[in-house]
């Protein structure tokens, strides 16, 4: 989910500069916007630029309203906002767009949105390597449970597997009727998993759906990722089911 959050707000904000016009006492008689349309004018000249276009004030507000409510402090100016997309390729940076409109009377600020978008990319990077680590953490807890559920079972049934072993039953054979029992628990223990992970998925996507934000949660999921969470328990008792014959296989080379 993190990793197809990032790759949609990294594809959205890709090729996308804001630029405000903010009212100074620079502007005096000209109006802002007088200013604003000067700006457009050299915005939809300038090399790399595919189109620029002056936000309605509803527009506006809608924006500003995310952060300061549907009703702007007095003595806040409201900006004139222009979204500029650029061509396919271009290297156009918010450094010379800067550089480029400064000569207008009114406060300019360009904003390539990369700066607090790397910021936020990296925080959630971050979130999602403790995630893997707690899963490393969690998957090493489960396997000395299960290696020590195993040494349990058999020191509780050592009269049997030693019988067992001096008729002939082969090590493998022992190892087998501890797994069967090890695969039915830990199929279930993965389906009761993956239902709470789910619960907690469906919970998330609800709840971000109702956000009132410009950047959510993305959950695109495909058929693969489906067929991935669907297999988690078979994964598990799989997995589980190894670490027991080879623990049970450890264990009779030791005591026999």
């Amino acid at each position: 989910v993190t990793s197809m959050t990032v790759s949609a707000w990294k594809s959205n904000l890709s090729g996308t500069v804001t630029v405000q016009l903010i009212e100074t006492a620079q502007t005096g008689e000209t109006s802002l916007e007088k200013v604003s349309e000067q700006a457009l004018d050299i915005l939809k000249d300038f090399h790399g630029i595919k189109s620029a276009i002056l936000l309605t004030e509803d527009q506006t507000m809608d924006l500003i309203s995310v952060w300061l409510g549907t009703t702007v402090p007095e003595g806040v100016p409201v900006p004139v906002v222009i979204d500029v997309e650029l061509e396919a390729g271009a290297t156009v940076t918010a450094e010379e767009l800067q550089n480029r409109l400064s000569g207008l009377k009114a406060e300019i600020l360009v904003d390539d949105h990369q700066v607090w978008l790397k910021r936020l990319i990296k925080f959630i990077s971050a979130f999602e390597l403790a995630a893997i680590l707690a899963i490393v953490l969690i998957a090493g807890a489960g396997v000395a449970i299960l290696i020590l559920t195993t040494k349990a079972g058999m020191a509780i049934h050592d009269d049997t597997v030693a019988l067992l072993h001096h008729i002939g039953a082969k090590d493998f054979f022992i190892a087998r009727q501890f797994a069967g029992k090890i695969f039915a628990a830990s199929f279930v223990g993965g389906l009761v998993g993956l239902g709470l992970a789910l619960i907690v998925l469906l919970a998330v996507a609800v709840t971000a759906v109702n956000l009132e934000v410009g950047f959510k949660p993305v959950f695109d999921f495909e058929a693969a990722h489906y067929l991935a969470l669907l297999s988690v328990p078979f994964v598990v008792a799989l997995f589980a089911v190894i670490i027991s014959i080879w623990t049970v296989l450890r264990t009779l080379s030791k005591m026999l």
